[in-house]
């Protein structure tokens, strides 16, 4: 009797390895798939055409560029919710899609932008970590995004239990004073000090991803837009 219990767990267990490896396998397919779709509709070579990229999926927004840091496309729902693990074809993908904050239109002074980050693959915003060195900050100063150019002003870290100022996530301001207000407080969050003038900016956006070594901390990268 007991070798018969042996032998039927050893089939049970190689039954769930197969179906293991069997899923893994079809992850991998899946994803590969998934890649070349969004090359079929991306050329990443030349100028992004949001209409064309439409055609695949109508939420999608734009395509946010850091040479040589991150290339992601970007979508927009009625709500911050959608593509928190959700994947292009509407699919379940536990990293989900860079997506712009519902609440921006084209009034908005601050365009903010979420994505996750992992510690095991660097995917979605995980490559924006580096930016917690200043010699990377040097190396890669400039957002891209909607055919705006965005120079990298802030980088600092916040605390979601903590408290910090909540204008960082407000995306339109009443007065202009308000919006120059925010800037001069980011000075004080910033990890390094980038000599930015503020007499100028008409615009920012911002960059916000999870720091996958404390759950309870936001990376933000903020780039602004001058006159």
């Amino acid at each position: 009797m007991t070798k018969v219990l042996v032998k039927i767990g050893i089939l049970i267990g190689l039954l769930l390895g197969g179906f293991w490896f069997y899923h893994q396998q079809q992850v991998k397919y899946d994803m590969k798939q998934y890649n070349k779709k969004i090359k079929e509709y991306m050329d990443y070579d030349q100028n992004f055409e949001v209409e064309k990229a439409k055609a695949w999926n109508p939420d999608i927004v734009g395509r946010v560029f850091i040479d040589g840091v991150i290339d992601e496309v970007v979508v927009q729902t009625e709500n911050n919710i959608d593509y928190v693990h959700q994947d292009l074809d509407g699919n379940y993908n536990v990293y989900g899609t860079v997506f712009q904050d519902y609440r921006v239109d084209d009034e908005a002074s601050n365009i903010i932008l979420y994505g996750h980050s992992s510690k095991k693959k660097n995917l979605v915003f995980t490559s924006l970590m580096k930016y917690v060195d200043y010699e990377f900050i040097k190396a890669h100063p400039r957002i891209s995004y909607q055919d705006q150019e965005y120079e990298l002003a802030y980088v600092f870290m916040i605390n979601v239990h903590q408290e910090y100022d909540a204008m960082i996530f407000e995306t339109h301001f009443e007065h202009a004073e308000l919006f120059k207000k925010l800037l001069m407080n980011l000075s004080e969050y910033t990890m390094f000090d980038l000599n930015v003038d503020v007499s100028s900016v008409k615009g920012m956006i911002t960059l916000v991803t999870c720091n996958p070594s404390n759950d309870e901390e936001r990376l933000l990268v903020v780039g602004i837009k001058k006159s």
